[in-house]
């Protein structure tokens, strides 16, 4: 196909999978030369992230549609962080030029399921050529409507730490697929978790109706992302690793592997996409009935203390793009 049609064909998949809002908040249907949008509550969240091929994501460890659909996913992890509904999203995809049709339409189809699996339909996007690997390029628009937006820097003195889900699967996940691939089948939660991680959208009504200071979503590990809020509330994170949630399957795999480096996989290896919320002890209930787990506690000073461990900090915390 051309590049005219590529775009029909894609934009078919996509106002199949999730047609645009009716109720004026996507006034203009996609199509033009860019998107225009009305949140309703007259204030938008806007973030972006390019997943490039073979660091991001790699066709020998999951599929082109795995690929899409983990682009959208990512994107929409950092609205839920910011407690914002989302609104819509902008595709662009840097394309090598010896890539058949077939993938780059699996790619589409994933952005699709994801797209129509979270009520987030496209507004726009670009395809171009490249020489070099794929680059997959997100914009993701969210509607501030439920509550202010959830900002890094309003954690308190007292606050406590609570984690959504389980920690570590994704990372988990990754060393499954590239170091242990024969196992999947007895681990399919942990390769899911890294090929399809889950935006958890489904904590904004909480997020919303309880008293929470300050958020954000776990991508590059759980002591560095933690870190960010303490270091931008001006405080010191208490983590008591003892109390970070982990899960069955995980713990299993570890096992399986004699796996020697667990403490830093599950509070650094990242790929969470799961919330971290500072919050009072108040709101203590209602975040444990959504299924939070509290790991610690904000405190006067700075950086991240681990209790329980002379608080040493694991070899990894995080990952960073430049070191």
């Amino acid at each position: 196909m051309n590049e005219f049609e590529l775009i029909s064909a894609l934009r078919a998949m996509f106002d199949t999978a999730c047609p645009a809002f009716t109720d004026g908040r996507l006034p203009v249907p996609n199509g033009d030369d860019a998107a225009v949008l009305a949140p309703l509550s007259g204030r938008a969240v806007v973030t972006t992230d390019a997943l490039v091929e073979d660091v991001h994501f790699s066709f020998r460890l999951g599929s082109p549609a795995d690929a899409g659909y983990r682009s959208v996913t990512v994107n929409l992890s950092d609205l839920a962080a910011m407690a914002a509904t989302p609104l819509g999203i902008l595709v662009s995809l840097a394309i090598p030029r010896e890539m058949n049709d077939d993938v780059v339409l699996s790619i589409g189809r994933g952005i699709a399921q994801a797209a129509g699996e979270f009520q987030c339909p496209v507004v726009g996007g670009n395809i171009t050529g490249t020489s070099d690997r794929l680059v997959i390029s997100i914009t993701a628009i969210g509607d501030q409507v439920s509550r202010p937006p959830l900002l890094r820097s309003g954690a308190c003195v007292g606050d406590q730490v609570w984690v959504s889900g389980f920690i570590g699967e994704g990372a988990l996940g990754l060393r499954l697929l590239l170091e242990h691939p024969g196992l999947e089948p007895a681990y399919p939660e942990l390769a899911r978790a890294y090929r399809r991680p889950f935006p958890r959208l489904d904590l904004l009504p909480v997020m919303a109706s309880t008293v929470v200071h300050a958020g954000i979503d776990i991508s590059d590990g759980l002591l560095a992302d933690v870190g960010h809020i303490a270091d931008q509330s001006g405080l010191c994170a208490e983590i008591d690793a003892e109390l970070v949630p982990v899960s069955p399957h995980a713990i299993a795999f570890c096992r399986a592997v004699s796996m020697d480096d667990v403490t830093s996989v599950i509070l650094g290896g990242g790929d969470d996409y799961q919330i971290v919320l500072a919050a009072p002890a108040e709101s203590g209930d209602a975040l444990a009935r959504a299924g939070l787990t509290c790991i610690g506690n904000m405190v006067s000073g700075s950086g991240v203390r681990l209790s329980h461990s002379n608080n040493a900090l694991p070899n990894s915390t995080g990952w960073l793009h430049r070191r």
